[in-house]
């Protein structure tokens, strides 16, 4: 499921909810969607302070209305790969990763006032084959991460290049370059993303973790959501 934070009494958000065709059920603070696709979505009423927080940044182009966060999202996995993800995005994108039995927990930090978020990959018998993204389009995920700095995008790049695991979407192929597919350092740090697909276990090669379709940012990127008021990065 994924988890979000709003703005709005979630018997509002409830009700058109309800209204669209979908289920929902509202115990304590939290209100559980079934949503298209066989989603599910988990929303709970942000506190004050972070709507402030986020009302002081200039976000996503034309706002984000009452919802303000995506504080975890979780995608199932076969037996036997959680560990395989943690170390692709540990050793190989640079970030931190919490691993347990059958969970690999991907930690974003953020900034003061705002809520932190969480990507987290859980083993499940409900899970599809691991390279379901290439074989339907209702397996289409596809997310994006930010790296909080040059460094580190350019660090992981050249791990992910080494790897051979760039990732070259004929869909983005002419359009706008700071959403295509950087084939280079050079291009990557122009666009502000690269992309990858496979996720496979740096220690085991030819081991497939995961697939879905990842753009990794920087800062710099022109949809980079937490800018100042004056529009720098931060």
């Amino acid at each position: 499921p994924l988890e979000l934070l709003s703005s709005e009494p979630l018997a509002n958000i409830a009700a058109r909810v309800q209204a669209a065709g979908y289920s929902c059920v509202e115990s304590g603070d939290a209100l559980a969607i079934e949503g298209a696709y066989g989603s599910s979505l988990v929303v709970r009423r942000a506190n004050p302070a972070l709507a402030s927080a986020v009302a002081e940044r200039q976000g996503h182009a034309g706002g984000s209305g009452s919802l303000l966060a995506l504080t975890r999202a979780t995608l199932l996995c076969p037996a036997g790969h959680a560990g395989r993800i943690a170390r692709f995005f540990s050793r190989v994108l640079g970030v931190l990763v919490d691993e347990e039995a059958g969970r690999a927990t991907v930690h974003f930090e953020s900034h003061a006032g705002l809520a932190a978020q969480q990507l987290v990959f859980e083993e499940s018998t409900d899970a599809q084959a691991a390279d379901a993204y290439d074989r339907s389009e209702a397996a289409g995920v596809h997310l994006a991460l930010y790296l909080p700095d040059a460094a580190s995008f350019t660090a992981a790049f050249t791990r992910v290049h080494a790897a051979g695991l760039l990732f070259v979407n004929p869909r983005f192929e002419g359009g706008p370059p700071e959403f295509g597919s950087a084939k280079s350092l050079p291009e990557a740090l122009e666009y502000g993303q690269f992309r990858i697909k496979d996720c496979y276990d740096p220690d085991l090669p030819g081991e497939l973790g995961i697939v879905f379709e990842l753009e990794v940012r920087y800062p710099r990127h022109r949809s980079f959501p937490l800018r100042d008021a004056d529009g720098a990065c931060s």
